[in-house]
């Protein structure tokens, strides 16, 4: 009975003393200053629109039934923190969804996504890349992931050659996609 009674009487010690070691964490971390690439610690982004990144040259006779082998010039919008004096900054690139056959670098999940990782201090990049599936020919679906890996190599290409003047870190390059976007970032 006495030795329960002494177990009991240690147990709440011990909860106590849980307690103040969590409440102190807790106030601690509320007062702590927003950690970079974590929090938003930039309130402004600077956006560059259409940067031309690659071309992809009309081939109207390789490929007889693909309809989308126009001359194209391949885009991407870079958005980076206002005011960040960080010169080897880490890089996200979001490629955007639409089954290899619609979507747009401007979707509105893809400028949230790259919005919120300019704050918190990435530079953030959405590509644009080339679009077509023709349900007509039995190839049409491996030629569209190979032409949207082809074209996201060349975006992380031409982003490692000009880190300088974006201040990216060329060895830091992540690769962000959802649906179609994510079977391009797999097979890069």
């Amino acid at each position: 009975m006495k030795s329960n009674q002494l177990m009991l009487k240690k147990s709440k010690k011990s909860m106590f003393g849980n307690y103040v070691f969590f409440l102190i964490l807790i106030l601690n971390s509320l007062s702590a200053d927003p950690i970079r690439y974590l929090d938003e610690v930039f309130e402004n982004v600077t956006i560059t629109e259409d940067v031309v990144y690659g071309n992809a040259p009309d081939l109207p006779f390789i490929f007889l039934f693909e309809w989308n082998t126009y001359d194209l010039d391949l885009d991407m919008d870079i958005y980076e923190p206002e005011g960040d004096t960080e010169t080897h900054r880490p890089v996200i690139i979001f490629i955007h969804t639409g089954a290899f056959f619609s979507g747009h670098n401007e979707l509105d999940d893809v400028v949230a996504l790259s919005i919120a990782a300019a704050k918190r201090g990435y530079v953030a990049v959405s590509i644009n890349y080339r679009l077509g599936l023709n349900i007509l020919s039995a190839y049409s679906g491996e030629r569209a992931v190979y032409r949207g890996v082809q074209d996201a190599s060349a975006a992380v290409r031409y982003l490692k050659e000009y880190s300088g003047e974006y201040n990216i870190d060329a060895n830091n390059i992540f690769i962000w996609g959802t649906s179609a976007g994510s079977f391009i970032g797999l097979h890069l």
